[in-house]
C-alpha cells in the first residue's frame, strides 16, 4: 500500500472533516507537543503516558487501490509487535468502509477505541456489557477482516507488560513466553530457564495460561482515572501529577515544542498574573520526556523569565540583572534550545501531598 509522503498534514485534515456531520468538529486539543483533533484523542495520550506506553500520533497516510485515503490515529510500536489505533466517538458506516479497506490491504491489525470508561464501568466487571453498551474496543485483522469484540488493554500477570488482548486476557500479552506458572510460589519461568516472581498473582484466571483477566487492573484503573480527569480548558495543560510522569532529576537539553497563555488565579504568596505554559522537550543520556514549565509574568517572578530568555537566546547571557525585554519575545520561543535543570517539589494542598517539576534554566557561561 503506498505511503501518502506527498500529501501533507493540511489534506490529512481535510479527508476526517469530510466524516463530521453538519460542519460540527471536535475541539482540537494540544498535548504532549501533538495537536490532537479532538479532547477525546487527547485523553487517550493522557492513558497511553501514564501506563508508559510509546505512542505515535498520525505518523502517516495511506491510500489504498481504490483511491480512498486514510490516516490512522495512533500507531503503538510497543504493543503486540505494532498496532494501528483509531478514535472515534462514533463510528459511522464510511469509517468502517475506510477500515475495513485499510485492512483488506495492509494487514495490519487496527484497533477501535470509544470513550474513556468511567470507574462504575471497571468496578462493575461486566466485560461484556461495558463494552457492548460503550463499543470501547474492537479489533480489525481477524479472520477475512470483519471486526470482533470486546478487544480491551490489559496487563500480563507475570511481567506486567502492557497490550491488548481478546476478553482482555491478559495470558495473551506475551503467550508462551512465560511458562511453568506456579501460583503457589507466585513464580513462572522465562523462555531462558530463569525463575520469576509473577507481577500480579491477584489477577483473575491466573491458572489458565490462556486467560488472567486483567483488563481492569487497578494500574489500568489508575491510568483511566488520570485520562479522565485530565483538563484541557482554556488552553489549561495537564500537569505531571496529572498524566503521572515526572522526569527525573537531573540536567537536560531542552527545545520548546508549544506555549500556551493562561492566567494565574493568585495564591497568598503569588498575586494573580498571566501565565506562560511552556511544553519543553528534555532529553539527557538516561531519559528523554515532555516537561511543563510556567512562567508567572509577575514582578516577583521576572528573574526566571530573563534566565529562560538567556538559557534560548533570546536575550544576551551577560545581559545585567534588569535587563528589560519586549513581552513579543513570546512569540518567539516555540522551536527554542537550551539546558535545564530539572529538580522534583512537593506541595500540600487539600490535605494532600503532590510531587512536581521544576525548572531551572541554565544561563550559558554560568
Amino acid at each position: 500500500m503506498p505511503k501518502l509522503a506527498e500529501i501533507t498534514k493540511k489534506h490529512a485534515r481535510a479527508w476526517k472533516d469530510i466524516e463530521k456531520p453538519n460542519g460540527i468538529r471536535p475541539i482540537e486539543t494540544i498535548y504532549n507537543g501533538y495537536r490532537f483533533r479532538s479532547r477525546l484523542e487527547a485523553r487517550w495520550a493522557v492513558f497511553l503516558d501514564a501506563l508508559g506506553v510509546e505512542y505515535e500520533y498520525e505518523p502517516e497516510g495511506f491510500e489504498m487501490k481504490d483511491g480512498t485515503r486514510y490516516l490512522p490515529d495512533f500507531y503503538l510500536p510497543e504493543i503486540n509487535d505494532g498496532v494501528y489505533i483509531e478514535v472515534k466517538g462514533k463510528m459511522d458506516d464510511e469509517g468502517y468502509r475506510k477500515i475495513n479497506a485499510f485492512w483488506e490491504q495492509s494487514k495490519t491489525p487496527l484497533y477501535i477505541l470509544g470513550g474513556i470508561p468511567t470507574q462504575t464501568e471497571l468496578d462493575e466487571d461486566d466485560i461484556y456489557g461495558y463494552v457492548d453498551k460503550y463499543k470501547r474496543c474492537f479489533e480489525y485483522g481477524q479472520d477475512g477482516g470483519y471486526y470482533d469484540w470486546p478487544f480491551l488493554f490489559c496487563v500480563c500477570p507475570a511481567c506486567g507488560k502492557i497490550g491488548i488482548a481478546f476478553d482482555g486476557r491478559g495470558w495473551r500479552v506475551c503467550g508462551s513466553h512465560h511458562r511453568n506458572i506456579n501460583l503457589i510460589s507466585n513464580t513462572y519461568e522465562d523462555e531462558k530457564g530463569n525463575v520469576h516472581k509473577l507481577m500480579h498473582p491477584e489477577v483473575k484466571g491466573c491458572r489458565s495460561d490462556d486467560k488472567g483477566y486483567s483488563w481492569n487492573q487497578d494500574r489500568l484503573k489508575e491510568a483511566y482515572a488520570k485520562a479522565r480527569q485530565a483538563r484541557f480548558e482554556h488552553g489549561e495543560q495537564p500537569d505531571q501529577r496529572a498524566i503521572g510522569k515526572l522526569l527525573p532529576v537531573g540536567d537536560y537539553d531542552y527545545e520548546v515544542v508549544n506555549m500556551e497563555r493562561d492566567r494565574f488565579k493568585g495564591s497568598d504568596k503569588l498575586s494573580a498574573c498571566p501565565v506562560a505554559v511552556l511544553q519543553i522537550r528534555c532529553v539527557n543520556e538516561q531519559t528523554s520526556g515532555i516537561g511543563l514549565c510556567r512562567l508567572y509574568l509577575n514582578s516577583k517572578m521576572i528573574w526566571h523569565i530573563t534566565e529562560f530568555f538567556k538559557s534560548c537566546g533570546l536575550i544576551p547571557a551577560d545581559a545585567p540583572e534588569g535587563t528589560k525585554f519586549s513581552m513579543k519575545l513570546f512569540e518567539q520561543v516555540v522551536g527554542r534550545t537550551g539546558k535545564v535543570r530539572v529538580t522534583i517539589t512537593e506541595n500540600e494542598r487539600d490535605g494532600s501531598t503532590y510531587k512536581n517539576n521544576s525548572f531551572r534554566f541554565i544561563v550559558p557561561g554560568k
